[in-house]
């Protein structure tokens, strides 16, 4: 069980690793150089760069959740505990508490931005409407990306529980 653990650790790091630098490759490098471009351009390089990287993050993603999960029941996490709030009583772990919470929220964010608004800004009825999605699009990837860096700055905390 203890070799089982140590792969999920590291299967973790690199998901989150590839997650997080995708996040951040696409606010920091993708859009900046996209918005350099004509309008229509622009459209179809976010768009085609997006619907990759959904597929990516959101297998990442799927196995963070996987391997975060069994490293709580490592941990000692189960139904009873986690439902009660107990197994958030040590310091480190309630630091995981809130690194739940504010994955949980970057999801959502993230779910609404690949399934909602993302494709209605490559593409909505009219040109308002494109400009008014893509600007909410905008936002959602600044916040998910304020959200990422808080979450490993979190999920530092957890494996390092002298830190807390």
């Amino acid at each position: 069980m203890e070799m089982l653990y140590k792969v999920a650790v590291a299967t973790h790091v690199i998901a989150a690793t590839i997650w997080v630098g995708g996040v951040l490759f696409m606010a920091l490098v993708a859009i900046p150089v996209a918005r350099t471009l004509d309008p229509k351009s622009r459209a179809n390089i976010t768009s085609a760069i997006g619907r990759r990287f959904q597929r990516v993050g959101w297998a990442s993603l799927g196995w963070l959740v996987l391997s975060g999960s069994f490293m709580m029941y490592f941990w000692g996490a189960r139904w009873a505990n986690l439902v009660d709030l107990s197994f958030f009583q040590a310091p480190h772990t309630r630091v995981l508490g809130l690194k739940l919470v504010v994955v949980t929220l970057m999801m959502l964010l993230s779910l609404t931005h690949d399934f909602f608004v993302g494709p209605r800004a490559s593409g909505g009825s009219t040109p308002e409407q494109i400009a008014r999605y893509r600007k909410m699009a905008a936002w959602q990837g600044r916040i998910t990306g304020v959200l990422v860096i808080l979450i490993v700055i979190l999920a530092t905390m957890v494996a390092r529980p002298w830190l807390v």
